[in-house]
């Protein structure tokens, strides 16, 4: 054996040399690098020339092709056939209105999101449905009968039908009120479903069933939908529900249909109508973990064992409520077994003034927790908050400072401690001089049995202050009511003087009724020598100022203000011809004046005296 062992030693020693002679160092071994496929190549580079091109990983390609006000499925997307790269594809914010038939790709998320997606044909991604994870088809147009029947549905082989592998799926900003209840049938495998922003109110039937018959479904949110309430069958087939978004809705209480969804760990009800809640309020939800209740403008307050059966509970966000005013030392009941697990409390933007101490069961579960959110609120900083402010604040101060900056009183109104930092009042006061009300606190009452500090009057002044509005509005009747009569008097006295009246003139010799004439008194400044009529508001001794002022004194009537008591007798006349100023002879120059003589100045006064001749005495 060793001979044998010697022989072949010796004819490796005589052989190398002989082989390194003959052996061509310049010539590789052979390329190690795997060659690349001219055709891939090509189609990458035909797809980055229309599109944004990165590649992720080795074998990942971000494809962002949005932007590009595409209508239509371009067709130089079929380049995508010969990529083996997966393959996340963007056709965002184009025009795009119908997908007939996506072309086959190894894409695992494809976004359709703001387009102008009216249709989508049966079975548009059957071509994906081995591939897909992750479809975006929200902000477009789409309705029930856009979304035809079997648009889901996936490719067959060998007579077997493939499920649709989507795991995620976004309708959510689209116009659907309802779809067919087998919209989903072919999503074996869908767990996040988003249907917000659609007018979903009220839920029907199909929808409903199309729901409930999702039972991978974990996910779910009907976010501003108009929701007032939800159908009792909506949740039955859902055992694996764990998350559910509720926000931007109309509830004005936590739906009691949530009860049929114990396996529910996060619950969002922001922004919703919510008054009050209660201990009926998540009733059998042992097993939620996150909840929020913020932004909720009509709540006003948490009940006694509101809380009680949230035992897992990890978050709470209870911030933004502006009527928020109190929340009961009882919301956590203090007869509960298992420890707080409450990780981190968020109770910010409130209008809280007081945080009883007993809210939690244990003084330490304060302590245990990591975040504590208190800013916003306006806080009071008295005798009767001690403890937020000795306490609270300052284990606040030592595990999160940055929120304490915004944590300012906000009475009590007669001290200057108003807008002041409720940290630094706590380092620079001393307990026993805080301001402190005479009145007996009590934290069990909404109002802590003190003054609304909103209205801090007496009940008397209340009262008075109630029937104020009142009063005036009588003042104000009675102003309006003797205002309009007496306008309305004022215009009756100035019809009565400044009315054209109608008198009955009688001229002399004549003996039957005379005619109807109207007749304005002569005003006092009517020029001298224009013929006219003023009545005998004076004795007949002041005639001489009468006539100085152009008037002619009638004698046979009277104004109505003076009293009609019918013709003047002949004595009057003669005894007004005596006592008048005006002498013959002075009448007779103004007659001889007269540019047309005598006569003619007779028979002119007869033509244009108002009362057709003119008045002789």
């Amino acid at each position: 054996m060793k001979l044998y062992l010697i022989i072949q030693c010796s004819l490796l020693v005589l052989l190398v040399p002989v082989l390194a002679e003959d052996y061509d160092y310049g010539t590789p071994l052979g390329d190690l690098t795997p060659e690349i496929d001219t055709t891939e190549e090509e189609s990458r580079n035909e797809l980055c020339m229309h599109c944004k091109c990165y590649q992720e990983t080795e074998d990942s390609l971000f494809l962002d092709c949005s932007s590009l006000d595409l209508e239509k499925l371009p067709g130089w997307l079929s380049e995508l056939l010969n990529l083996t790269d997966t393959l996340y594809v963007d056709l965002s914010y184009n025009a795009i209105e119908e997908i007939d038939s996506f072309p086959a790709v190894n894409a695992w998320n494809l976004d359709l999101s703001n387009n102008n997606l009216q249709v989508i044909k049966d079975s548009a991604f059957k071509s994906l449905s081995g591939y897909l994870l992750q479809l975006d088809l929200s902000s477009n147009k789409l309705d029930a009968t856009g979304l035809q029947q079997n648009c889901f549905k996936g490719a067959a082989f060998n007579d077997t039908l493939s499920p649709f592998r989507v795991i995620d799926l976004s309708l959510a900003d689209n116009q659907l009120h309802t779809v067919r209840a087998d919209l989903f049938a072919h999503m074996t495998q869908l767990t996040d479903l988003n249907l917000s922003n659609n007018p979903l109110a009220p839920i029907t039937t199909e929808m409903s069933r199309a729901i409930s018959g999702i039972v991978t479904l974990q996910s779910l949110s009907l976010r501003s939908s108009g929701l007032e309430h939800l159908p009792d069958d909506l949740f039955s087939g859902l055992h694996q529900l764990l998350y559910i978004d509720l926000s931007g809705n109309r509830f004005k209480q936590v739906d009691p249909s949530l009860k049929l969804v114990p396996s529910l760990e996060t619950l969002i009800l922001d922004d919703n109508l919510i008054e009050v809640l209660d201990e009926n309020s998540f009733s059998y939800l042992h097993n939620l973990r996150n909840l929020s209740i913020s932004a909720s403008h009509n709540l006003k307050s948490i009940e006694a064992a509101t809380f009680g059966y949230l035992s897992n509970l990890n978050i709470l966000r209870i911030s933004g409520n502006k009527q928020l005013e109190w929340i009961s030392p009882d919301a956590w009941p203090s007869n509960m077994d298992q420890p707080m697990t409450l990780q981190e409390l968020d109770l910010s933007n409130n209008h809280l003034r007081y945080l009883p101490s007993m809210l939690l069961n244990d003084f330490q579960d304060w302590k245990n927790i990591d975040v504590i959110n208190i800013q916003g609120n306006p806080w009071w900083c008295d005798c009767h908050n001690e403890w937020l402010i000795t306490t609270l604040v300052p284990i606040i101060m030592q595990q999160t400072p940055q929120l304490t900056q915004n944590i300012l009183c906000g009475g009590p109104a007669e001290t200057a401690l108003i807008k002041e930092e409720v940290a630094v009042i706590g380092q620079l006061t001393k307990p026993e001089d805080l301001p402190c009300m005479d009145k007996q606190f009590d934290p069990w009452q909404k109002s802590y049995s003190l003054p609304d500090p909103r209205n801090p009057r007496k009940e008397g002044q209340r009262g008075r202050k109630a029937t104020l509005p009142l009063a005036l509005t009588v003042v104000c009747v009675i102003v309006v009511m003797a205002t309009f009569g007496m306008v309305g008097l004022l215009y009756l006295q100035k019809s009565r003087r400044e009315g054209l009246r109608i008198r009955r003139v009688r001229h002399r010799g004549e003996t039957g009724p005379g005619p109807r004439v109207g007749y304005m008194p002569a005003s006092k400044r009517v020029p001298s020598g224009q013929p006219g009529l003023s009545r005998p508001s004076t004795p007949p001794a002041n005639q001489e100022r009468r006539a100085a002022e152009g008037g002619i004194y009638n004698m046979h009537f009277k104004d109505e203000e003076e009293g009609f008591d019918g013709p003047v007798s002949e004595e009057e006349v003669n005894a007004d011809k005596k006592s008048h100023p005006l002498r013959q002879d002075e009448a007779m120059t103004d007659k001889k004046s007269h540019p047309l003589g005598p006569e003619e100045s007779m028979a002119s006064e007869k033509t244009n005296h108002p009362f057709g001749r003119p008045f002789q005495p």
